[in-house]
């Protein structure tokens, strides 16, 4: 799923999931520099949290966990801090 930014229409998040770890749903947010890469638990879940920078040095983060045997990915051009609180709400 795709979302689009209201004032410019640009996409500011995709929501994947697949059962396919090799998949990549994120070619429209692509992250150029990951500055940060970190693994800790959310809700139950190991997760896996990356932050860095999109084209024009915009923020951009993307967190991925499995669930049964599928693999979530959440991308967005966001800080980590927001992206957390979108997959919290996710999980149950």
């Amino acid at each position: 799923m795709e979302f689009k930014h209201i004032q410019n229409e640009d996409i500011a998040l995709i929501i994947s999931q697949a059962e396919s770890k090799d998949f990549k749903a994120d070619e429209k947010i692509k992250i150029l520099q990951i500055k940060e890469r970190i693994s800790y638990p959310l809700n139950g879940r190991t997760i896996s949290l990356e932050a860095g920078t999109c084209k024009k040095e915009e923020s951009c983060s993307r967190i991925t966990w499995n669930e049964d045997r599928y693999r979530i990915t959440i991308t967005a051009k966001m800080n980590p801090p927001e992206l957390v609180k979108i997959a919290e709400s996710m999980l149950p």
